[in-house]
């Protein structure tokens, strides 16, 4: 299947993620759970005491969701295929990160414990405080231990160095990236 720009990103990201898996889990290409966990310096629960501690839910916006390109691909799907573990897509087309936000709060009961991927303020990119701080909202709902995943704001084609698109999105991941260093991508 052909992939245009927005899913060769998608699947590269995706894999980007895959490799970081498998390296922390020695190299050997086996890409779990596991691997993940120590990847992101996360602390041990066993599966007994914590049933959902192998499950994944990716919240974000239609980069999310996927399959933009009528290929069906999407990037929790590539990851569920890549760790074997399962991977809950939760992107919603069109969302903001306050709607992502107020859906991903309103579930943590039902997914608590579950290891969560954030992809969130590529439709509102323009305000990054509201951004930041619907993000921080949400991480701030998960469950002790927290163990999630930012992912980095994408700017578009248009959104090349000097143009204000991209210092909003630079402006966002800059801050992710410094408050959240160990689970940024």
């Amino acid at each position: 299947t052909a992939m245009n720009a927005t899913s060769t990103t998608l699947y590269a990201s995706t894999l980007k993620l895959g490799t970081a898996l498998s390296i922390a889990n020695g190299g050997t290409g086996a890409t779990t759970a596991i691997g993940a966990q120590s990847a992101l310096n996360l602390a041990y629960v066993s599966s007994s005491t914590q049933n959902n501690w192998y499950y994944y839910a990716a919240w974000g916006d239609s980069l999310t969701q996927g399959n933009e390109d009528g290929s069906g691909a999407t990037f929790p799907g590539v990851l569920q295929t890549l760790i074997g573990e399962p991977v809950f897509n939760e992107g919603i087309s069109g969302q903001g990160s306050s709607q992502i936000a107020s859906r991903m709060i309103a579930s943590a009961t039902s997914m608590g414990g579950y290891f969560t991927i954030i992809w969130a303020g590529r439709n509102d990119y323009t305000s990054p405080s509201l951004v930041e701080s619907d993000i921080a909202s949400m991480i701030a709902a998960l469950p002790s231990p927290k163990r999630f995943l930012l992912i980095s704001v994408l700017n578009s084609s248009a959104g090349g160095i000097g143009t204000g698109e991209y210092n909003d999105v630079m402006s966002i991941n800059n801050s992710l990236a410094s408050t959240y260093p160990n689970n940024y991508l």
